[in-house]
């Protein structure tokens, strides 16, 4: 769905290695977002049919619609119609763009064309998942244009069941919370409904309508991108509740990383909200969260290089904007977390997760990875001391688990979370047996 720009070179280019090396630093200028050297690659033709300002909206869009950046290969250099185009596959959190640099003879670039990777994989099945003691369904829901595909599962019962209603973590997410070949929300929707929980998971709108959501990204806020829908989703099961044989009275929320930024609002607010499941649930501030994991990521390899430090720095300079109290709804996105908006911005910070579990009344509970580097036992431990007077209130933490609950021995990484995994069974059995006390 991105194609940028896509310009076919007549001429003929002799050096192979030194199109590489220019295609490898167009892509380097580009993820570092100096859109101005970008723009000083180009040859004439093309510089006549784009400008900075499109350049710097290029890596936004990526990182929008992908989540951060992780890594690239090495360009690879065809000839094609007498030109070298430079291949490379760029990473990021979910999912990955192709790119193609076309090279003139002059060492110039003269066209780029760049589209998401499309990569199906075969669900495989958990073990603890029985698939003759419940039945799946997609449906539609929401309000248009944003009309959102959805799965309910169902368990197979006489008698009416509870529901879970599943809340992403940042970025754009399916409803399977789709990372390389694992699914951890399809694990633990069919984990629990093979025990008589049901559960309804849905697309995120900056998935489902990317295009739309980018166009519009600097009007939308937190509400646009999952609050909206979520409350949508407890209004239609507790309205639709006979129809689907669902427990109108124990409509739960299970939110995952960020996502519990907005879990207890929306169960305050809604009053039809049974109680709150928070998997590995973000508490502290969020430049602190942020900028543990630039820092914790950078060390993976023992050292913080040159590079990686005017990263880390960036970052910090961009979070000082936002904590500014020069910060308004007109400060530039470019000088922002992440790319996302000032209106953005001010809605999530607006949003105080803690305050809002506090006065929330029913059951909740906390789950927590010790391996998760992202969510880390700082925030649950933060969350624990918070909400140490509520009798109602249940926190379990898993030995040796990730950010998606899933088993490890070394240091967590970005690189584990796209080998083949499971949620582990011992989260489902807990958020199972913690539904029905």
């Amino acid at each position: 769905m991105l194609i940028f720009l896509s310009v076919t070179s007549l001429f003929s280019v002799t050096d192979k290695d030194n199109a590489q090396v220019t295609a490898d630093r167009f892509l380097e200028y580009l993820i570092n977002r100096k859109a101005e050297l970008l723009y000083e690659m180009f040859n004439d033709k093309v510089k006549d049919q784009i400008s900075v300002e499109n350049m710097s909206n290029v890596r936004n869009q990526m990182e929008s619609l992908l989540g951060p950046y992780l890594s690239k290969t090495p360009s690879r250099a065809e000839l094609t119609n007498g030109s070298f185009i430079c291949y490379s596959t760029l990473s990021f959190k979910n999912g990955n763009i192709k790119a193609g640099i076309t090279i003139d003879d002059l060492g110039l670039v003269s066209g780029f064309n760049m589209r998401p990777e499309r990569t199906e994989y075969l669900y495989s099945i958990p073990a603890y998942a029985d698939t003759s003691k419940f039945a799946e369904m997609l449906i539609k829901f929401g309000q248009a244009p944003f009309i959102l595909n959805a799965a309910l599962t169902l368990p197979i019962s006489k008698i009416p069941s509870p529901i879970i209603i599943m809340i992403h973590d940042t970025g754009p997410q399916d409803m399977d919370a789709s990372i390389g070949p694992n699914k951890p929300f399809k694990d633990i929707a069919w984990g629990l409904a093979s025990r008589g929980t049901a559960v309804f998971r849905f697309n995120k709108r900056t998935k489902q309508y990317p295009v739309e959501m980018v166009n519009m990204e600097d009007s939308t806020d937190v509400y646009d991108e999952e609050i909206d829908d979520v409350n949508y989703a407890v209004n239609f099961l507790f309205d639709n509740a006979e129809m689907y044989n669902i427990d109108k009275e124990q409509i739960y929320i299970l939110a995952h990383g960020t996502g519990i930024t907005f879990a207890p609002k929306i169960a305050v607010e809604s009053g039809r909200v049974a109680g709150i499941v928070s998997l590995a649930g973000m508490a502290r501030n969020l430049d602190v969260v942020l900028t543990d994991q630039y820092e914790y990521l950078s060390l993976l390899d023992g050292v913080i290089d040159e590079k990686e430090q005017n990263q880390i720095n960036e970052f910090k300079r961009r979070i000082r904007n936002l904590y500014s109290v020069n910060f308004n709804i007109s400060t530039p996105t470019d000088s922002l977390p992440l790319n996302m908006s000032a209106r953005y911005w001010k809605s999530f910070l607006d949003i105080k997760p803690l305050n809002d579990a506090v006065k929330f009344g029913n059951k909740m509970l906390f789950l927590q990875g010790t391996r998760d580097y992202q969510v880390t036992l700082d925030d649950y431990n933060l969350w624990k001391n918070t909400l140490n007077n509520k009798s109602n209130v249940k926190f379990v933490s898993f030995n040796d688990l990730n950010h998606y609950f899933a088993a490890g021995d070394d240091k967590s990484s970005p690189e584990e979370y796209h080998k083949p995994f499971k949620v582990d069974v011992n989260v489902i059995k807990t958020i199972s047996e913690w539904i029905k006390e």
